[in-house]
């Protein structure tokens, strides 16, 4: 079952190969280890549990194994009702800039198009100093890609 999502992956879905080899073989073979039943069984408590193994892991390794399963269960196994109650988690980021001080060395730093995510997120933020706009939001905001926001996020 592991190779022919696999192949539907990189088929169906026409995903990069380096994106097939690192979320198919770890993190479906994991669940389907802790399942240990057939997946077409399988209902949201199953994937509840399962989740919950990385609930004080990083926010990015849940969303990572969050998106495998949903692919994996929506469109591969055609059974979107296990995975349609699940949320990804809510990236904070929280930037600091004394601008009188830092702006040369800040804007030097992540560059033109770099600064345009941070005004973004100042934008969001407002007087609350927090932001949780999505990647998707902010890349269609900003006219850019979500890899494109990734890249700046880490420079942040």
């Amino acid at each position: 079952m592991i190779e022919n999502f696999a192949n539907f992956c990189r088929i169906d879905l026409q995903l990069k190969e380096r994106i097939v080899e690192s979320h198919v073989p770890k993190k479906i073979k994991s669940f389907l280890q802790f399942l240990g039943k057939d997946p077409l069984d399988a209902n949201a408590e199953d994937l509840r549990g399962f989740l919950l193994r990385f609930r004080d892991k990083s926010s990015y390794t849940y969303a990572n194994y969050l998106k495998a399963l949903k692919v994996f269960f929506r469109d591969y196994l055609d059974m979107p009702q296990v995975v349609s109650t699940f949320r990804f988690p809510r990236h904070e980021i929280v930037l600091v800039l004394d601008f009188k001080e830092d702006f040369g060395g800040f804007a030097s730093k992540i560059g033109v198009i770099g600064f345009a995510p941070y005004s973004a997120y100042a934008s969001y933020a407002g007087n609350k100093g927090v932001a949780f706009p999505s990647q998707r939001t902010l890349a269609r905001m900003l006219g850019i890609s979500i890899k494109t926001i990734i890249k700046y996020n880490k420079k942040l």
